[in-house]
């Protein structure tokens, strides 16, 4: 319940006025006493580290709370690692050999911190300096992808307009190297300085054309992060053991309804991979095949275009197929030619078997804080922070072409156009000019005089300022 219906629950029950201040620290208190102070939640960290690892054998927990003398008794919180061996087990077995890796800033009370989220891709489903560096220290050999929003976010600062815009997009959307040298000339004959800029970037870590086919993944963004972010919803703002059950919790009832759902299925595909196979068996119709050799295949499209479908390496020399996974509309038009069987195409990582053995893994129910078991561990408090002047942040600061929470798709500006004058900024209840209607014969309108003519959204704007005692 926000501050604001606090105070007007008050108003209406005993007719008091209450400062919003004074209900802002009310709910506060109130909050202690049902979660429990920032101190406690600290101090039953270990508890519950030894108890998840009890309940989830083969998991990894690793608290670190260092003592700061050889006398201190109270260990300060630095940081806590948790993986769960259901979730180690699901990636090894099954995921496709990519994960996201993302850091947030969370609000525990008056203490800040960052959460990193490490999130694998199953069958269905910003480029900071310092994970740059963790990732080439700590995962040797690895290749780095950069997610594309944030990469635009750092092209834009520099390079604006929508023409470099299309024309970057592009280059990050492209399977070949050919479609990815087009758009780099379109970015280069707009502007020399964005070529050069985009020029210092390996195109590995950023286009299709440049990512392992072994990874069997075209995305260019980081989404799945930031889904998982918005679906744990209000537990970063929770104490601490309080935030890591109720993220625990809604990862056990999530790996419980996957594994019913696939149980429960009957094709042989994901429903993801088969609405993809779909779309593209509409395309592949007006696609004509020529035979070379039992597996080699020549193929020709609308666009006029040959590409090379090699069924038995399954790739093809669009490669959409060696990237994605999931077979592109030349092998599905060779398919068609030769009578064959769809699954065979797609990865099998995309396969209800895989998604079947993947969801048998379980994360095991853990007691409440009322059963946690004494442990050999000297106690932890919480890190010392200074605290900021204003009140805390509670959204993301979004860029100014991103859309809000509840804006759905691409973010548009429309412009208001009155159908009978033709101008902008108003609709025809607010213009001046319209005629007198039928039923108002006494209504006047003065044309030859505007500064006397108050449209209606002028006299909304003075009465809210009238409200607001401006």
């Amino acid at each position: 319940m926000s501050v604001h219906v606090l105070i007007a629950e008050i108003r209406w029950l005993y007719g008091i006025e209450v400062s919003w201040r004074k209900t802002h620290r009310a709910r506060l208190k109130a909050i202690d006493r049902i979660r429990g102070s920032l101190a406690e939640s600290y101090s039953l960290l270990p508890k519950y580290c030894t108890t998840l690892l009890a309940s989830n054998p083969r998991s990894i927990v690793k608290l670190h709370a260092p003592l700061a003398t050889v006398d201190d008794t109270y260990g300060t919180f630095k940081r806590v690692f948790i993986c769960l061996a259901a979730c180690k087990n699901i990636f090894l077995e099954g995921c496709r050999k990519i994960v996201g890796l993302d850091g947030y800033h969370i609000k525990i009370g008056a203490i800040g911190g960052v959460i990193l989220l490490v999130v694998g891709l199953d069958g269905n489903n910003d480029k900071q300096k310092g994970i740059v560096d963790g990732v080439a220290i700590c995962m040797l050999g690895a290749n780095h992808r950069f997610c594309m929003w944030h990469l635009y976010s750092n092209f834009k600062k520099l390079f604006m307009g929508k023409a470099l815009r299309d024309a970057l997009w592009a280059a990050g959307k492209s399977y070949t190297q050919t479609d990815f040298a087009h758009c780099m000339e379109i970015v280069k004959s707009c502007f020399k300085e964005a070529y050069d800029w985009l020029c210092k970037i390996p195109p590995t870590t950023w286009s299709r054309h440049g990512f392992d086919p072994i990874v069997k993944s075209d995305d260019i963004t980081n989404n799945w992060t930031k889904l998982f972010n918005s679906w744990i919803g209000e537990s970063w703002s929770l104490p601490i053991v309080e935030m890591l059950e109720g993220v625990r919790k809604r990862l056990m009832q999530k790996l419980f309804e996957r594994h019913e759902a696939v149980n429960a299925q009957a094709s042989v595909l994901m429903p993801r991979v088969e609405s993809i196979i779909s779309t593209r068996g509409r395309e592949a119709r007006s696609v004509r095949v020529f035979r070379s050799r039992h597996y080699e295949y020549q193929t020709r499209g609308n666009d006029l275009v040959d590409n090379v479908t090699k069924m038995d390496a399954k790739t093809c020399t669009c490669r959409v197929w060696d990237i994605s996974g999931i077979s592109c509309y030349h092998a599905l038009a060779v398919l068609t030619y030769t009578r064959g069987i769809v699954e065979e195409l797609c990865d099998v990582a995309f396969h209800k078997s895989t998604y079947s053995r993947v969801y048998s893994h379980l994360i095991h129910a853990l007691p409440g804080q009322k059963y946690l078991a004494p442990v050999d561990y000297h106690p932890v408090r919480p890190p010392t922070v200074r605290r900021r002047p204003g009140r805390p942040p509670i959204s993301r600061r979004r860029e100014e072409d991103e859309a809000s929470p509840s804006h759905h798709g691409p973010l548009e500006r429309k412009t208001i156009r009155c159908s009978i004058c033709g101008g902008t900024g108003h609709n025809r209840r607010n213009c001046r000019a319209s005629p007198p209607s039928g039923n108002n014969t006494n209504v006047q309108v003065d044309v030859s005089a505007p500064e006397q003519a108050q449209t209606g959204w002028m006299v909304r704007r003075k009465l809210s300022y009238i409200m607001r005692g401006v």
